[in-house]
């Protein structure tokens, strides 16, 4: 494998984003980090199993300062609330996506998702077209 350039070391150590969280209407709460201003063009940024929003840190700071980056820790990971069906759906996870983005103030957006993040953006993208500006898919698993 290649060593890391100079950029990508410097990316990569960038401080990551503080944690805050999001109260729902259904009493459910996401954590998230956030970079740039809030009346920024969002991008919307979803993790793949097992990680969490700090997982974008090297992205987040790479990207234009005009950009307000909005990375989840999706329902059941980090301190976010679990999705309360007992073997949750791709259509549960969309649903408190779009609840968040709604109580963040956001109502269109561009989406990223890798691995499984990736599946709940498409389904984001299926469920509500007309929210999402563009769709980025980085390894999606089924």
């Amino acid at each position: 494998m290649s060593s890391l350039s100079a950029r990508d070391r410097e990316l990569l150590a960038a401080p990551v984003p503080v944690l805050a969280s999001a109260d729902l209407s259904d009493g459910s709460q996401v954590f998230f980090r956030e970079k740039g201003p809030a009346n920024g063009d969002p991008v919307l940024m979803l993790h793949g199993l097992g990680s969490h929003s700090g997982a974008w840190r090297g992205v987040m700071a790479g990207l234009p300062g005009h950009l307000r980056a909005v990375a989840w820790d999706a329902p059941g990971f980090g301190g976010s609330s679990p999705i309360a069906a007992a073997s949750p759906s791709v259509a549960d996870y969309v649903q408190r996506l779009l609840q968040f983005a709604d109580r963040l103030g956001i109502d269109r957006f561009d989406l990223v998702g890798s691995s499984w993040g990736a599946m709940i953006a498409a389904g984001v993208a299926a469920e509500a077209p007309g929210r999402v500006i563009s769709l980025g898919l980085l390894v999606p698993n089924a």
